[in-house]
């Protein structure tokens, strides 16, 4: 009959796996045996703190133990409270893989391993006020979670209760050992600080700072001298911290990273003067690689400090807060990269340790920043008015909405809408609202019908009068215009500007004359629309070509609109031989009825009402 003791409270789950094996008498490679016959479960021992799932389940189920006790003894149940995630177990930055630290006194007194021993960056027992111990202190052999287990030292059998821990008098380590301890065993994070407000933060902050901290500042600049505490050995390995750093290297660089972090920001200055005086080649990564990783995540207010560290103290900017171009478009997501190349903000570059920094005082960004916030995107005014992107475009080129500008670089453009701008000609339009439209199309319908780069003079002429609307629905779009009225509006207007540049649109022609492009192309080459020597480039006409065909002749769709009368109508008309045509498919001239101008005479215009 196996005796089943219970968990201590904050205790590892693999101490309690090798104190049950202990209570039995038994080897704890007798419980993973057992594991693997029963449950197909085959486990390595110092992953067992790191068990979650049916493997975990199968343990617990073994163990007697409830699953959510199982769970709170795992390392996984705490990484998941605070947030923390980690890529490779073994050189994970947050708790010893196969190593752990210890109090002799708490270990006299229950001789099992402390969840707390096992973080990385845990250096203090707190209840007796002394340093932890990495490594026995008569052979300097390290420790790990079963010598814990057992109270001895496997290489030189001395008790680990017996061995000798020192006094703590550093009022700083014991305040930094007070966060990890409430962070790990009471789930709070009580700390007063610019920028750091949660458990996961600190801890971040903590581990990136440590890592430059080890690279740019001398070792002996890290030792804690009053307390002949000395930092020797390296606790890199490449870019990140070694898994196990011993109780030393810890006690100096959370010593000389809590110091940063308490006097904030001007201890991190410090370190900065430090790091450009030490090793210019890590500061240089740390300055191009290190800060700017930490945009956009929440210790992006280092890389700001750096950024007003350069500006302050080294470029000798006036001003209090400063942004680097590369933070700019974190910001907000209205921004892009190209913002730094425009009008809108004005920044400058500079030079310093070999690297361009282009900086923004802050006050100027603060100031953009409110009007980006009071203002849409040319993808939220699409959205807003439900426009299309071109109809969008051709309104926003047009100075129609007031304080409307755009910053581009390469193909990439950002505009900045002022909501205020919206409102007021959306108030205008609410004001000038038809209770009838004759004939009605919608806005949206009507940028079709007329073309997207129309858009901009047909909510001229709604806004001007010369057009009448109703509005329908939520979207702009949806208002109803009078089809007449906008086909007059927009007429006048096309051959105006046509006329003054000297050429018009073949798209303004399929328009204006209510037919398909294969229509005029027909019409160009029977000479209808005068001579044209580019056949091959139907995109522009000579206006006067346009006019004197537009003198001479009258489509089906002009006659409709000029009539007020469905085409269906018209159609009928010269069905009966009231309307003769001069082209069309009856007369081989063609697939578009074509009228003489001069034939639509009043007595025409009164016999077609009638019907």
């Amino acid at each position: 009959m196996l005796i089943y003791p219970k968990p201590y409270a904050h205790e590892t789950l693999l101490s309690f796996v090798y104190r049950v094996a202990q209570q039995n008498l038994m080897d704890p490679s007798w419980i993973f045996h057992i594991l693997e016959n029963r449950y197909s479960i085959k486990l390595i021992k110092n992953m067992v703190n790191w068990l979650n799932g049916e493997e975990l389940e199968a343990l617990a189920n073994f163990l007697r133990l409830p699953i959510e006790q199982a769970i709170a003894l795992s390392i996984s149940f705490d990484l998941e409270r605070i947030g923390l995630g980690v890529r490779n177990v073994k050189k994970n930055p947050w708790f010893l893989y196969d190593k752990t630290r210890f109090c002799p006194i708490c270990l006299d007194e229950d001789s099992f391993q402390r969840k707390i021993w096992i973080s990385s960056h845990s250096i203090i027992c707190l209840e007796h006020k002394r340093f932890l111990i990495d490594k026995c202190t008569n052979c300097h052999n390290i420790i790990n979670t079963r010598d814990i287990i057992q109270n001895i030292c496997p290489k030189c059998n001395k008790f680990l209760s017996f061995s000798q821990n020192n006094f703590v008098k550093n009022n700083s380590l014991i305040q930094y050992q007070k966060l990890l301890n409430n962070i790990y065993l009471k789930n709070s994070f009580e700390y007063e600080h610019s920028w750091i407000n949660n458990s996961a933060t600190f801890l971040n902050a903590l581990d990136f700072l440590s890592i430059w901290a080890a690279k740019l500042v001398k070792p002996d600049n890290l030792s804690i001298h009053d307390s002949n505490i000395f930092y020797k050995g390296s606790i890199l390995e490449r870019n990140h911290l070694k898994n196990y750093r011993t109780l030393e290297q810890s006690i100096c660089i959370y010593n000389f990273v809590f110091n940063i972090i308490k006097n904030w920001p001007t201890a991190f200055y410090q370190f900065l003067e430090m790091a450009e005086e030490n090793n210019e080649q890590a500061f240089f990564s740390f300055l191009k690689y290190g800060i700017t990783k930490l945009i956009g995540t929440d210790l992006w207010p280092i890389s700001k400090e750096v950024t007003n560290f350069i500006s302050k103290n080294r470029i000798k900017l006036k001003g209090d807060q400063f942004i680097r171009s590369d933070e700019i478009k974190y910001i907000n997501t209205k921004f892009n990269g190209g913002i730094i190349y425009s009008e809108v903000i004005n920044s400058e570059p500079y030079f310093y340790k070999g690297l361009k920094f282009n900086i923004i005082e802050k006050s100027e960004v603060d100031k953009l920043l409110d009007e980006f916030e009071n203002s849409y995107t040319k993808e939220e005014i699409m959205t807003h008015w439900g426009l299309s992107s071109k109809a969008a475009f051709n309104i926003l080129n047009s100075n129609l909405i007031e304080g409307t500008h755009c910053y581009k670089i390469g193909s990439a453009s950002t505009w900045i809408i002022p909501i205020k701008s919206i409102n007021s000609i959306e108030s205008k339009l609410e004001e000038s609202d038809s209770q009838h439209v004759k004939l009605p199309i919608s806005l949206g319908n009507s940028f079709q019908w007329a073309g997207p780069h129309h858009a901009a003079l047909i909510l001229r002429g709604m806004l001007s009068g010369k057009i009448k609307f109703k509005l329908n629905g939520p979207k702009l779009t949806n208002t109803l215009i009078d089809k007449r009225d906008c086909y007059f509006y927009l007429k006048e207007i096309i051959i105006n500007q046509s006329f003054n540049s000297g050429s018009i649109n073949i798209r303004d022609i399929i328009f204006i004359l209510g037919i398909k492009k294969s229509d005029v192309i027909y019409w160009l080459e029977t000479g209808r629309l005068g001579e044209f020597s580019n056949t091959t480039d139907y995109v522009y006409l000579p206006v006067n070509n346009f006019l004197t065909f537009l003198n001479h002749y009258i489509t089906t769709f002009e006659l409709s609109i000029e009539l007020n009368l469905h085409t269906k109508k018209i159609l009928k008309q010269h069905s009966m031989g009231n309307l003769n045509s001069i082209s069309g498919p009856e007369l081989n001239d063609g697939k578009r009825l074509l009228f003489y101008r001069k034939d639509i005479n009043y007595k025409i215009f009164n016999r077609l009402h009638s019907f």
